[in-house]
């Protein structure tokens, strides 16, 4: 007689979702967006130049720029949690850090810290919420969103009525603050939190080894027009089965050019898509795009307008 294995349960909804919330919170707002509300206080505690205080938060944004594709294949080899108790782990050590430190250099590399704990963690949970409720993934990564709203309502009262009791130290007790929060975070996703069985070997699902490489695409489309010239350029995006989209498409413009634009991108609901869209106008040109994107698991579409 042989029976069947059933399949894994999975893990409690709520306290998923709850996980989710509590990484959003930490890796979005505490270690990217309370900066701006923090910054007032630190410098006139430390005495630091606009361009210093500047330079800050590009050093932050630049360590998830570098590091976000490190965190994917950490995932991808150690296991989404662990990759996201690691990004807490940092974001933890980068908060302590940054609560104690008076030194810029030492600043300087607590803020880099938090822009890897960023990529280490925020795409990971997304990812594990997506694959373990694909009928709800809507609503589970909504609610996770929504994390970061209320995380920047409560942010904005906590961290000004800490500097006016507090005085000039009040910013140390909130990226303090910030730190045992993220402990809290770290204990909820290693204790609650777990991944996906594996796909079996011979699963259909599963690529073969040659062809593991294949799922990446990195499709570029530049398209630049010199001065007086008129174009209307269509471009399709397209990938079935497992893929990852990474597109960057370039609209270069010069003086009195046209260009209308359409972008149409449509995958299979487990594809994963990042696209990126520069618009670089010089003098007086006319950039028109519009882009339909339906499917994929786990969208972002970045786009970013130069004018000169």
């Amino acid at each position: 007689m042989s029976t069947t294995p059933r399949p894994p349960s999975r893990p409690n909804i709520v306290i998923m979702v709850a996980g989710g919330i509590l990484v959003a919170l930490v890796a979005i707002v505490f270690a990217r967006l309370a900066y701006g509300l923090i910054l007032p206080p630190m410098r006139d505690d430390l005495g630091l130049s606009y361009r210093q205080a500047g330079t800050l938060g590009t050093v932050t944004a630049l360590g998830y720029l570098l590091f976000v594709l490190l965190g994917g294949i950490a995932a991808s080899r150690w296991g989404a949690r662990n990759a996201v108790a690691t990004g807490l782990l940092i974001l933890t050590a980068g908060f302590a850090g940054l609560a104690l430190a008076s030194d810029y250099p030492v600043i300087v590399g607590l803020m880099a810290l938090l822009g890897l704990g960023t990529a280490f963690c925020f795409a990971p949970m997304v990812s594990l919420l997506a694959t373990w409720y694909p009928e709800k993934r809507g609503m589970v990564i909504g609610c996770m969103s929504a994390g970061v709203g209320a995380g920047i309502f409560a942010t904005g009262l906590l961290v000004p009525w800490l500097s006016s009791q507090f005085g000039e130290h009040g910013w140390r007790l909130a990226w303090g603050l910030f730190g045992a929060l993220a402990a809290v975070a770290v204990a909820l996703v290693l204790a609650a939190v777990r991944d996906p069985a594996p796909v079996a070997h011979d699963h259909p699902d599963r690529p073969a080894p040659a062809d593991k490489w294949r799922i990446y695409r990195n499709p570029r489309v530049i398209v630049k027009l010199n001065t007086g010239a008129e174009a209307t350029v269509i471009e399709h995006v397209h990938a079935e089965g497992q893929a990852l989209t990474n597109a960057v498409t370039a609209l270069i413009t010069a003086d009195n050019a046209q260009l209308t634009h359409y972008r149409l991108q449509g995958e299979q609901a487990s594809t994963l898509y990042i696209g990126t869209l520069v618009i670089d106008q010089q003098g007086v040109s006319t950039v028109n795009s519009y882009q339909l994107m339906t499917g994929n698991r786990l969208r972002r579409n970045d786009v970013h307008a130069l004018v000169g």
